[in-house]
Formats: structure tokens, sequence, C-alpha cells
């Protein structure tokens, strides 16, 4: 489990890194290739993937997909998801 020290810093330096640059694609692709990197070690540091877990969900919410996808919950609640949306939704494994 990660200090709420650690959180608060990896989240910092997420959202400076978004906001300050734009490039949150690029951070995201880094922390992927990392992440897959240690995964693929035999001795893997369990305190560095989690950080790479937890980063990953702040980034989250500095990126497009939270507001679209919060856009088609509200679309799907209000009974307006087009045949398209839904058919893309059932092919993610969204179950409605």
């Amino acid at each position: 489990m990660l200090s709420i020290d650690v959180k608060q810093n990896i989240e910092r330096a997420t959202v400076s890194l978004v906001n300050g640059k734009g490039r949150g694609s690029v951070v995201t692709g880094n922390l992927i290739l990392t992440a897959a990197h240690l995964d693929g070690q035999l001795f893997k540091p369990q305190p560095v993937m989690e950080a790479l877990d937890e980063a990953m969900t702040v980034l989250f919410r500095y990126t497009e997909f939270h507001d679209v996808g919060f856009n088609l919950f509200l679309k799907f609640s209000e009974s307006k998801l087009s045949y398209e949306e839904e058919e893309m939704l059932k092919a993610l494994g969204v179950r409605f």
C-alpha cells in the first residue's frame, strides 16, 4: 500500500506534466512501457509497480477518456444512445 505522501507526490507530478506540457499521452505511454519492462523482470519491485498503477489512475482523470465515458453514461441514463454507440459499448464488454 502506498503512503499518502507518495500518492500526493504522484498526483502532483502527473498533473504538472499534463497541465504544463499538454503531453498526457506521452506520459501514459512512458508509464505503460516502464510497467511492461518491469513486469518482465524476474524480481518485480512491488512498490514501483504500485506507484505506476497509482500514476495511471491519477492520469486517467486528466484524459478525454474520463469525459467521453461519463458522457456516454449520461446518454445511456437518458436512453439516448445511438445504435452505433450501443454496439461499441457492447463490443467493449459493457453490459446494460
